[in-house]
């Protein structure tokens, strides 16, 4: 990960995985929200799918990202108003899912209103969650396997996920 200052990224990999993902974009300078919104999207392909294993019938939460990418590319009136209506649908799928892959569904929905957020504050605090609540699901996940300390391997498969997108969009 040498390149991590031409790819807009505080150079120091053990800072990241030392500090929360919500805390990552007073080192972060892209570009652009959708390159942004690109590389949080390849970070929650950590977890989604496991939600599309477990909740089969419920794809809310993928549908949801995928329509903030799709408006973060083309934005519409009608691209919006299907991202907001996601996000909101997203809050149904975390109540069926509480306790188990609820923080999916709170990332997918923070993911959402992100795209949609009307300026640029709540654009980065709603990746933020987004980003928290990934990491907190992935955490989760050890802990039920009583594996504990694994928030630095965490942080790093989330940095390596972002890092990975970015090289891709920059070519």
């Amino acid at each position: 990960m040498d390149d991590l200052p031409q790819l807009g990224l505080y150079a120091d990999v053990t800072w990241y995985i030392s500090t929360p993902p919500r805390e990552w974009f007073s080192a972060i300078d892209v570009e652009s929200n959708d390159l942004l919104l690109s590389c949080v999207a390849a970070v929650l392909q950590l977890v989604t799918p496991e939600w599309q294993s477990n909740r089969p019938n419920d794809s809310v939460p993928i549908r949801a990202i995928e329509a903030a990418l799709n408006y973060a590319e083309n934005p519409s009136r009608n691209i919006k108003k299907h991202v907001s209506t996601l996000a909101k649908g997203c809050s149904s799928s975390r109540r069926k899912s509480l306790g188990y892959e609820h923080r999916i569904a709170e990332a997918a929905r923070a993911f959402a209103n992100a795209s949609v957020a009307e300026n640029q504050d709540r654009t980065v605090s709603e990746i933020a969650e987004a980003l928290s609540k990934t990491e907190e699901h992935i955490l989760y996940k050890h802990s039920i396997k009583a594996e504990y300390g694994k928030e630095a391997e965490t942080r790093q498969r989330m940095l390596e996920a972002f890092v990975n997108q970015l090289r891709t969009l920059n070519g």
